[in-house]
């Protein structure tokens, strides 16, 4: 389970790192029965889409993996950020 959360959370960041940059926030949660991940960042217009790659691509997988990993997956924003968040079934 660690492993998968460390996974998940590489990915949400490392997609503010590429395709956002500027600051970010992590939030994770234990509750009883799910672990719910955070990432948060200053553009609330650069919303996560999962890509369709062809097998010859090098990049563009992170939200493919994200999805396969966790139990749901989704974002939401307002004026000043938006958070992705993933979530995983303990």
């Amino acid at each position: 389970m660690l492993d998968t959360v460390e996974l998940l959370v590489s990915e949400l960041t490392a997609n503010v790192v590429k395709h956002v940059g500027g600051r970010a926030s992590l939030r994770v949660a234990v509750g009883d029965k799910k672990i719910r991940i955070e990432v948060c960042d200053s553009s609330p217009t650069r919303i996560p889409v999962e890509q369709h790659m062809n097998v010859e691509s090098i990049s563009g997988r992170g939200l493919l993996l994200v999805s396969t990993l966790a139990s749901s997956w989704g974002f939401q924003s307002d004026d000043a950020q938006k958070c992705t968040w993933v979530e995983v079934d303990l």
